[in-house]
């Protein structure tokens, strides 16, 4: 198999990721609890026995997964034991009011707020992390929302997945860093590549097309930014994860900013589609950088002021270091002389010349004492 065939298979397990990912939240959202599953004790033992039966499906979809990456064997061998724990959740003898939406809650859609958060430190964009780490966080789910939540964040965030896909056109910017265009032809995703600056300070960026869907992928931006674009009929809508929180006060300001963590920041948007290029980089150019943080970008504006005076100090000394009577000044006053005698006039402009040179000599000496 050459490159180019394994990039266009991965692309493929790409896509049918994505809708696996999709299947799998619909899946959840039908077989949430409704009312009449808690009318009595008859209608709960069919609602936990459906769960049950789903489990069987849920499973194959996330080996389904983990084969296609080659995650490993590490990595399904805790996918074995999370079903398996699962399994055994739903083995219950007491079938009380109200034990739907507490087994539908606690191992199907609850998404716990530390784990969100641990899974956003490791699974950051570009990231390096291994299968090891995804089969560390992976014991740590305790629903399928989670799971899921976890699968996402590594495979869209890995460099070495996204940088496997199908190339059909790169570029550079004025920085010398890469703009990539990858996976299939998409007019969006298109429009995004070649509308994308080039003096937009930025640094390597893979823009990944699928029908429908566009992953972008920013690096130097809140350290890699991530990007998800979701194509409607008349809009789209563009949600993101800034993995770093540079500077916090520029964060607060980003349009459709959801939710800010120590470490982290993601939001939403929604954009027109004759507005996505304008409103998509104007979006980019708001995230900080490395040097918009306070002590960074303060260190920095305070050694450019510093610089700033110390050249015009130079220039000033340089000044007043030229020879009180150079070349042509000699030649003037010689000819002056010559011509006309030593005249009052000559003899002025020859005592104006030692008096400034004697007040750019007490300066200058007055600068080396300092």
């Amino acid at each position: 198999m050459n490159e180019n065939e394994e990039r266009n298979i991965n692309f493929e397990h790409l896509k049918q990721f994505f809708k696996t990912d999709m299947k799998i939240k619909n899946l959840l959202m039908r077989i949430s609890p409704e009312e009449m599953d808690d009318y009595n004790e008859k209608s709960r033992i069919e609602y936990i026995d459906n769960l049950y039966k789903q489990i069987k499906d849920l499973e194959e979809e996330f080996k389904v997964i983990s084969k296609n990456f080659n995650f490993g064997e590490e990595v399904d061998k805790v996918i074995n034991e999370y079903f398996s724990k699962l399994k055994q959740k739903l083995l219950i003898s007491q079938y009380n009011k109200g034990v739907n939406n507490s087994i539908y809650e606690n191992n199907f859609s609850n998404m716990s707020e530390e784990l969100i958060e641990e899974v956003k430190n490791n699974f950051v964009g570009y990231t390096l992390s291994g299968t090891t780490d995804l089969a560390r966080l992976i014991k740590k789910a305790n629903s399928i929302n989670e799971l899921l939540h976890i699968f996402h964040s590594y495979i869209t965030n890995s460099e070495k997945i996204m940088e496997s896909m199908p190339i059909i056109e790169t570029k550079e910017n004025e920085y010398n860093y890469a703009i990539t265009l990858y996976g299939e032809e998409t007019n969006m995703a298109r429009k995004i590549f070649e509308d994308f600056p080039e003096n937009l300070d930025v640094g390597n960026t893979d823009i990944v097309a699928i029908q429908g869907k566009t992953l972008m992928m920013v690096r130097d931006r809140g350290h890699a930014l991530t990007i998800d674009i979701e194509e409607g009929n008349k809009s789209n809508i563009i949600r993101y994860f800034v993995p770093k929180i540079c500077n916090r006060d520029m964060i607060e300001k980003l349009p459709g900013i959801n939710k800010i963590s120590q470490n982290c920041a993601t939001g939403a948007f929604e954009i027109s589609k004759e507005e996505i290029s304008e409103k998509l980089f104007s979006f980019i150019g708001k995230i900080p950088m490395d040097y918009d943080m306070p002590e960074i970008h303060n260190y920095y504006t305070q050694n450019e002021v510093k610089t700033q005076f110390e050249n015009t100090q130079k220039e000033e000394e340089q000044q007043f270091k030229q020879p009180i009577f150079g070349i042509e000044d000699a030649k003037e006053v010689a000819m002056e002389v010559g011509e006309k005698g030593r005249t009052t006039s000559s003899i002025i402009k020859i005592k104006d010349m030692i008096k400034q040179a004697d007040l750019k000599k007490q300066i200058l000496d007055e600068r080396e004492d300092r």
